[in-house]
C-alpha cells in the first residue's frame, strides 16, 4: 500500500510541469512510457480539477469518458492533500472483488490543482493481501482487514463477510477494543459461542488493522502437545532415573549390605572379628578398608590386652616377693586338685613348711637379708617341685606350701624330704638357730577325697603335722 500510494505522489509531481491545456499529448505519452506497477490493471486516469472531463489515459478505459467523477469523496479529499490517498474500499462492478482508488492532486507552482491523477487497485491483488490469504490458507486460521474509520470489513478468509459493517459497539469486547487502537492478542467469543485466540496488529499507512482468529482448542493444540510430550518425556526420564539410581544403589548397596550383615554377626558375637573382601574400589570399598584398618587396630589392642591380661593373671596369682603362686593360686589350684581327686580317686598330697627361727633371722640380719633368703628357699623349693600339675607356693610370711596330684603318702615324704637335704646343702648361716643354720619344719597330709569331704580338711591335717613337727624339735618332717 506505502508503495501505491508512493507511486502516485511522485507521478503527480512529475505531471506538474505540463500544460494541461496545451500538453494533453504529452500527459498521454508521460503515462504510456512511466513504469505502472501491474496490480493497477485498469490504468491510470487523468481527471480534471472540477472531476467532470477525463483529461488523459493510459491505456485507454472503455466507458471511461462517461464517469464523473467530482462528486467522489476520494477525488474531493485528493484535491484537497498534498500527497496520494485513496477512497473508501469498495467492489468492483467489473470484478465484483474490494478495490479502492489511490489519487493524488496535481499542482502548478501556485499550488493550485490543475488535475488529480488517479488508479484502481484491486486489494487481493496486493502484496500484503496474498500474504494473509496464504498465511490463513497455512495456518487455518480466519482473517479480517478491517477499516475502523469506515467500519467496514475490507477483507476476510470468510467471503460473506467482506465489505459488510463491522458489529455494533457492546456485542464484542475486543473488537471494540481494536476499533478504539488496542494491538495485541487477546480471547473473545465469536456469535457462535465459539471461544477464539485472536491477535490483531494495524497495516501501516492505511488506518487499517488486521485481526486473525482461531479457536483456541486449535491454537492451543500445539502447546497441548508439547507439554504432553514434555510430561511424557519427564516421565519417562524420571522412571529411567529412578532405574538408573536403583541399579546404582544395588550395585553399590550389595557389597555394602553384605558387609553391614558381617559386622552385625561379628557384634553378635556369632562370628570372630575379621577383615572383610573388597569388591569394588569405590567409596564402599574405601569404607570397608576403613573398617579393615580398625579390625587390625582392634587385633592389635586385643593382642596387647590379652598379654596385659595374663601378666596381671600371672600377678594376681604370684607372690611378688619370691615369684612362687600367692595365698589365692595355692586356694585355687587345692580345689580344682580336690575335684579332680574325688573325680579321679587318686590321692591328693599337701605340705606346709615353716622355716625355723625366721623372725629371730630377721631380727638378726634384718628384714633385707630376710628377704633374700625367702628368696632362695623359694628357688629350692621350686627346683624340687617341679612336676606339671604340681604347685609350689608362698603361704604367707616364712610359710610355704607344695600341693602335689595323683601322689601317695611315700611320694609326698620323698618330695618333703628331698627339700630338706637341699636347703641343708644350702647351709644359710642362722646363728639365732640352735642348729646354727637355716632349716624347716614340714607338715605333710595325704588324702583321697571322700563324698561330703571338703579340701580344707587336707589343710587342717597338715597343720596338725606341721605343728606336730615344730613340737618334736623342729627341722623335720612329720606325716599324718
Amino acid at each position: 500500500m506505502r508503495k501505491s500510494l508512493n507511486f502516485f505522489t511522485f507521478l503527480a509531481k512529475d505531471l506538474s510541469e505540463l500544460n494541461f491545456k496545451t500538453d494533453v499529448g504529452s500527459a498521454t505519452k508521460l503515462l504510456e512510457e512511466r513504469h505502472v506497477p501491474p496490480i493497477f490493471k485498469y490504468g491510470i486516469l487523468l481527471i480534471s480539477p472540477d472531476g467532470e472531463e477525463l483529461v488523459a489515459e493510459s491505456p485507454a478505459l472503455p466507458g471511461g469518458t462517461e464517469f464523473i467523477f467530482g462528486q467522489s469523496e476520494w477525488f474531493q479529499r485528493a484535491k484537497l492533500a498534498d500527497q496520494a490517498v485513496f477512497s473508501r474500499p469498495f467492489k468492483n462492478r467489473v470484478t465484483h472483488e474490494p478495490s479502492i482508488v489511490i489519487a493524488a492532486p496535481i499542482k502548478n507552482e501556485e499550488n493550485k490543482v490543475v488535475a488529480v491523477v488517479a488508479g484502481i487497485l484491486e486489494l487481493n491483488q496486493t502484496d500484503l493481501f496474498k500474504y494473509l490469504y496464504s498465511s490463513v490458507l497455512e495456518g487455518g486460521s480466519d482473517i479480517l482487514v478491517i477499516s475502523p474509520k469506515d467500519n467496514l470489513f475490507v477483507a476476510s478468509s470468510i467471503p460473506e463477510m467482506v465489505l459488510k459493517p463491522t458489529p455494533e459497539p457492546g456485542r464484542n469486547r475486543l473488537h471494540d477494543m481494536a476499533m478504539r487502537g488496542y494491538r495485541g492478542v487477546g480471547v473473545t467469543v465469536n456469535a457462535y459461542g465459539v471461544e477464539e485466540l485472536a491477535a490483531i496488529t494495524s497495516i501501516e499507512s492505511t488506518g487499517w488493522f488486521v485481526a486473525t482468529r482461531q479457536k483456541t482448542t486449535e491454537a492451543y493444540l500445539p502447546v497441548r502437545q508439547l507439554t504432553e510430550s514434555m510430561l511424557m518425556y519427564l516421565v519417562l526420564s524420571a522412571i529411567l532415573g529412578v532405574l538408573i539410581i536403583t541399579f546404582v544403589f544395588i550395585t553399590m548397596l550389595s557389597p555394602l549390605k553384605k558387609a553391614a550383615l558381617s559386622v552385625k554377626d561379628m557384634a553378635q558375637g556369632n562370628t570372630p572379628l575379621k577383615k572383610l573382601t573388597i569388591v569394588h574400589k569405590d567409596e564402599v570399598g574405601d569404607l570397608i578398608d576403613g573398617f579393615n584398618s580398625l579390625v587390625d587396630a582392634i587385633d592389635g589392642r586385643t593382642d596387647a590386652l590379652e598379654t596385659a591380661n595374663q601378666k596381671l593373671a600371672a600377678l594376681s596369682l604370684t607372690d611378688e616377693l619370691t615369684g612362687l603362686g600367692n595365698r589365692r593360686h595355692f586356694n585355687e589350684k587345692l580345689e580344682q586338685e580336690w575335684i579332680r581327686a574325688s573325680r579321679t580317686k587318686q590321692p591328693l598330697a599337701l605340705g606346709m613348711i615353716d622355716i625355723d627361727f625366721f623372725k629371730k633371722y630377721n631380727d638378726k640380719y634384718g628384714h633385707v637379708l630376710g628377704d633374700e633368703c625367702l628368696q632362695e628357699i623359694s628357688k629350692l623349693l621350686a627346683s624340687i617341685i617341679s612336676r606339671a600339675g604340681d604347685l609350689s607356693a608362698r603361704y604367707g610370711g616364712e610359710e610355704f606350701a607344695f600341693i602335689a596330684p595323683a601322689t601317695d603318702e611315700e611320694g609326698a615324704r620323698d618330695i618333703a624330704e628331698k627339700f630338706q637335704e637341699a636347703l641343708h646343702s644350702l647351709t644359710l648361716p642362722h646363728v639365732e638357730s640352735e642348729f646354727g643354720f637355716v632349716t624347716a619344719s614340714i607338715g605333710i597330709a595325704v588324702r583321697t577325697p571322700t563324698k561330703g569331704e571338703e579340701s580344707i580338711c587336707l589343710i587342717k591335717i597338715a597343720d596338725e603335722a606341721l605343728y606336730l613337727a615344730k613340737e618334736q624339735g623342729r627341722n623335720r618332717v612329720v606325716q599324718l
